[in-house]
């Protein structure tokens, strides 16, 4: 629900699904699928989180 929501609205939005995986993937999940998770993470947090670099850029208000 929460992923079609953000999607209608327009919001960048990406799911990940890792098949034969629940809820439980960040602790007892294949270690494939729990690097892969975290690697995504890392990629997200380095595109989106604030850093002095990327707030100089940032328009003005």
């Amino acid at each position: 629900r929460y992923y079609t929501a953000l999607k209608r609205r327009g919001v960048e939005t990406e799911l990940l699904v890792f098949p034969g995986e629940d809820h439980e993937l960040s602790r007892s999940g294949r270690p494939r699928h729990r690097r892969q998770r975290f690697e995504h993470i890392l990629r997200w947090l380095a595109r989106f989180l604030p850093t002095d670099a990327n707030m100089a850029e940032a328009p003005k208000d």
